[in-house]
């Protein structure tokens, strides 16, 4: 498509250091797990999926267990959202689907299927840690919002290649469509939140 992302301000690209910098460090000590107990694993493990147009990475991987992991920074006000006392919200829809992806492709690719979707959530603030396990279910459910994905760039009337600005489409969810998360947001008028736009 020729499209070129926005670059990210200073503080949007510490966010994003930090969460690399959690990712490496699980990722090393999974590694040398590994390495002393010969099991076998996946690291940021490339995969593609043609029929669904899509690229990703797996965070985590226990082949011998077929289990797979993604990890995911939050602050202290999305934790006790998620986990406190009257939390009032779950895992991001959008990152389990991002994991339902990746078990659609570790099913169609290996003889065993998996046993097991586990979201590592890491709170910047204190550095605790949290499991939380994702129901296998999913993996349906990332297959066919890939499909419906596929079938309104097929619709599309303008021929550029784009899916619909769609909340539960194209953003998943609201957050995602704002200028210091999304690299694009210019490209597509603003997305949702056009009163964002920078003023020229």
């Amino acid at each position: 498509m020729g499209m070129k992302g926005t670059s990210k301000d200073q503080g949007t690209m510490r966010l994003f250091r930090l969460g690399d910098l959690v990712h490496g460090d699980i990722q090393e000590a999974v590694r040398r797990h590994a390495e002393q107990t010969g099991a076998s694993i996946y690291i940021e493990k490339e995969l593609f999926i043609p029929e669904l147009n899509v690229r990703g990475f797996i965070d985590l991987a226990f082949i011998d267990d077929n289990v797979m992991y993604d990890i995911k920074t939050c602050n202290s006000w999305k934790w006790r959202n998620m986990f406190g006392r009257g939390a009032t919200e779950g895992s991001s829809e959008n990152y389990k689907l991002q994991l339902g992806t990746y078990g659609y492709w570790y099913n169609q690719t290996h003889k065993k299927k998996l046993s097991g979707l586990y979201l590592c959530y890491y709170n910047k603030d204190n550095s605790t840690m949290k499991e939380v396990e994702i129901p296998l279910s999913i993996i349906d459910q990332a297959r066919d919002y890939w499909l419906t994905v596929a079938h309104f760039l097929r619709e599309d009337s303008a021929g550029n290649g784009l899916p619909p600005i769609e909340l539960g489409i194209s953003p998943m969810v609201q957050w995602e469509c704002n200028p210091k998360y999304c690299s694009y947001f210019e490209e597509c008028g603003g997305g949702l939140k056009p009163e964002l736009l920078r003023k020229i």
